[in-house]
């Protein structure tokens, strides 16, 4: 099996949409959201048998043991970015999976390469919480078919070692660098 990183966002929303575009048909493969300190590296890897062509001009391969080496980014259920402007989306084949008719906006969006993909926004409910987030129960209700942007996207506070030890991020992003602290042993 070979471990890949994704190219990082940039400005471009075209190359971004794009490379979400793209992991959106690959998300089974996601095997988390990564902080690899080495290559000052914050983002998704995933666990294919082999390079996808599809997918080559996304992804790069990465040591098995510098992915064990850092740190996994792990969700605490707070709700934080799913309840409050999430900006959730999906694009048109994830929408199709779940099997909603209604939406609150779609658009269209260019990608880099050209192709058009129409975009449903699911942060419609009160105060832009997404449609599919359950606030009583702090939980995603479409958990298993959720957007690739919400597989990708973790507010970073928290992460887990390959030994199960939880970490706090303690400081922002400088030059790719960001500080994490042990806060406890075998989470």
């Amino acid at each position: 099996m070979t471990y890949l990183i994704v190219r990082e966002p940039t400005d471009d929303e075209k190359l971004n949409m794009y490379i979400l575009y793209k992991l959106s048909t690959y998300k089974d493969s996601i095997v988390g959201v990564y902080y690899i300190e080495e290559l000052g590296y914050y983002g998704p890897i995933l666990k294919l048998r082999d390079i996808p062509r599809e997918l080559k001009d996304i992804v790069r391969p990465v040591d098995v043991n510098i992915v064990r080496r850092s740190l996994k980014m792990i969700c605490m259920r707070c709700g934080w970015c799913c309840e409050r402007e999430s900006g959730a989306f999906m694009f048109e084949n994830e929408a199709e999976r779940v099997g909603l008719s209604r939406w609150s906006r779609i658009r269209t969006v260019k990608l880099i390469n050209g192709d058009k993909v129409r975009v449903y926004y699911v942060d419609a409910g009160p105060n832009g919480r997404c449609i599919f987030y359950d606030p009583k129960r702090k939980l995603c209700t479409i958990h298993k078919a959720k957007p690739v942007i919400c597989v990708v996207t973790y507010c970073a506070r928290y992460a887990v070692d390959s030994e199960g030890n939880l970490y706090r991020r303690v400081s922002r992003s400088v030059r790719g660098v960001v500080h994490f602290k042990k806060v406890q042993t075998t989470y």
